[in-house]
């Protein structure tokens, strides 16, 4: 990893929401609507902190399709077990 990579990464580690929303898809993947009610945020705020993880590709996230519900996307971390 370059010098300015992990400068990248290290700014955006160093929020410590986005350190609680790192360590919990460390346990599974989870849809932001389910990550802001556990950690008892607003879910814009979560999905504005995800966007920011998932450009310096600490996580990932795919949509979901169902026939009963509008598709979501559930986030998982990108270096972790979830």
């Amino acid at each position: 990893m370059r010098e300015r990579e992990l400068d990248a990464v290290l700014q955006v580690i160093e929020n410590p929401v986005r350190r609680m929303i790192i360590k919990r898809l460390s346990e599974e993947p989870c849809y932001a609507l389910q990550l802001s009610k556990e950690l008892g945020l607003g879910q814009p705020l979560v999905a504005k902190h995800l966007a920011i993880m998932e450009r310096a590709g600490l996580v990932s996230s795919a949509a979901e399709s169902s026939p009963t519900h509008p598709a979501r996307r559930q986030a998982r971390n990108e270096h972790g077990t979830g």
